[in-house]
């Protein structure tokens, strides 16, 4: 599923590649969508940018979510980096029934979260 999700966001369209997915096949990956609670501003960009979090999108399009997933984000070149899920994905994921929570940190390395 790693290297599935790893092409997926790199060939999502957008600035950032973040993908999440579980042991059964189904994948997230962030998108924009108007969401208040994922408001961003780009450095550079007077213009205000609402995303859908790669973890939100797996749980709303696939369904309810088994108890753990995995979150990942690739630089350009395809090289993992931090995918900490944001305060707001870790409440929505332990209110939809996530109990963990696998992520790279800053070296690439895997994590993991109890929500």
């Amino acid at each position: 599923m790693y290297y599935e999700a790893r092409e997926i966001a790199l060939n999502n369209g957008n600035e950032f590649h973040l993908a999440a997915f579980t042991n059964r096949g189904k994948i997230g990956t962030n998108r924009p969508k108007l969401t208040a609670k994922f408001y961003k501003r780009y450095k550079g960009n007077s213009t205000p940018y609402h995303e859908l979090h790669a973890e939100v999108d797996l749980v709303l399009r696939h369904g309810p979510p088994p108890e753990k997933i995995h979150v990942v984000r690739f630089l350009n070149d395809g090289t993992p980096t931090m995918a900490k899920p944001c305060i707001h994905c870790q409440h929505f994921l332990r209110h939809a029934g996530v109990k963990k929570v696998r992520y790279t940190n800053w070296e690439g390395e895997w994590e993991e979260m109890k929500l």
